[in-house]
């Protein structure tokens, strides 16, 4: 399998993110800013909280949770998170560098 030209933030980066996710057997998921209620999401947890986890809430309802790591194999949060909200956590694998760049951006949208 060849690796498509590009540099690190591009094609790349988002290629690898593919690949982890099915070595993985999580989920894949493309970040898309414009298509994220951050109303919703920012509910979840506060910013520190994501940071520290490198996690990132995508999406919300009244039964489950998305989130958005690059680090499949850390799961320190989700036991506690779980308990938390006393909803289900459904993990799935998004680009580093989208993921921190959205995750930034919703901290101006409300910073608990």
């Amino acid at each position: 399998m060849a690796l498509p030209q590009a540099s690190a933030e591009g094609p790349v980066l988002e290629w690898l993110t593919e690949w982890l996710a099915r070595q993985t057997g999580m989920d894949y998921f493309h970040i898309d800013p414009l298509k994220i209620n951050f109303s919703a999401v920012t509910d979840v947890m506060s910013s520190h909280y994501a940071a520290r986890f490198k996690i990132l809430p995508v999406e919300a309802s009244t039964r489950e949770v998305v989130i958005a790591t690059c680090e499949p194999y850390v799961k320190d949060w989700e036991k506690e998170l779980k308990q938390i909200l006393r909803l289900e956590i459904r993990r799935v694998i998004a680009n580093p560098w989208t993921s921190a760049a959205t995750r930034s951006s919703s901290t101006t949208s409300r910073n608990r």
